[in-house]
C-alpha cells in the first residue's frame, strides 16, 4: 500500500531498493574485513593448526573447526545485536523522526535474521578456514611460512573492493546530504 501508488507505479519502493544495497554494501565491507583480519591472524594459528595436522587432524576437520568457530562468533554478534536493538530503537526513532517497530516474534524477521547470517558466514568463513587448513605442518613449525602469491594478491583485491565500496558510499552521502 505504502510502496505502489494506485496505478501501479512504484513510489516508495525506490527508497526501499536504494536502502537495501546500501545495506548489502556495507555487509560485503564487513565481511571482506572479516577475511582479512582472519586471513592476516593466520599466521598467529599456524602453530596450532600444525600441531593439530601432526596429531592427525586432516583438512576437512580443521575446515569444519574453523568454519565453527566463525559461526559461533557470528551467532554471538547476532544475539548481542538483537539484545540491544530494542533498547537503542526508542533512540533512534527520536533522531531519524520515524516510528519503526522491532517486532520479536515476527517469522519473517527471523527468517531475514537468519538467512543474513547464513550469507554473512559462507562469505566470509570459507576462505580464511581453507587458507588455516592448508598450512604445511612442518613449514609452519619451524617459522617459514611464506604466503603465496595468489593469497597475496587475493587480499590485496579485497582491500580495493572494500575501500571502493566505502568510497562509493561516502560520495552516495555527500550527494544526498547536498
Amino acid at each position: 500500500m505504502h510502496l505502489f501508488r494506485s496505478d501501479g507505479t512504484e513510489a516508495g519502493f525506490q527508497t526501499v531498493r536504494m536502502f537495501s544495497i546500501i545495506a548489502l554494501l556495507i555487509l560485503v565491507i564487513a565481511c571482506i574485513n572479516y577475511v582479512n583480519l582472519a586471513t592476516a591472524r593466520s599466521m598467529l594459528r599456524s602453530r596450532e593448526v600444525s600441531m593439530r595436522k601432526i596429531a592427525g587432524a586432516d583438512k576437512l576437520q580443521l575446515f569444519l573447526q574453523f568454519t565453527i568457530e566463525t559461526a559461533l562468533l557470528f551467532f554471538i554478534a547476532a544475539i548481542l545485536a538483537i539484545t540491544l536493538l530494542p533498547i537503542l530503537m526508542p533512540y533512534f526513532n527520536a533522531v531519524s523522526g520515524k516510528e519503526l517497530v522491532f517486532d520479536l516474534f515476527s517469522f519473517r524477521m527471523w527468517m531475514i535474521v537468519a538467512c543474513t547470517i547464513a550469507g554473512t558466514l559462507i562469505l566470509s568463513s570459507i576462505y580464511p578456514a581453507l587458507l588455516l587448513s592448508s598450512f604445511d605442518p612442518l613449514n609452519a613449525l619451524k617459522g617459514k611460512m611464506v604466503a603465496k602469491i595468489n593469497d597475496v594478491y587475493f587480499r590485496k583485491i579485497l582491500v580495493v573492493i572494500q575501500f571502493s565500496f566505502s568510497i562509493i558510499l561516502i560520495c552516495g552521502t555527500f550527494i544526498i546530504g547536498k
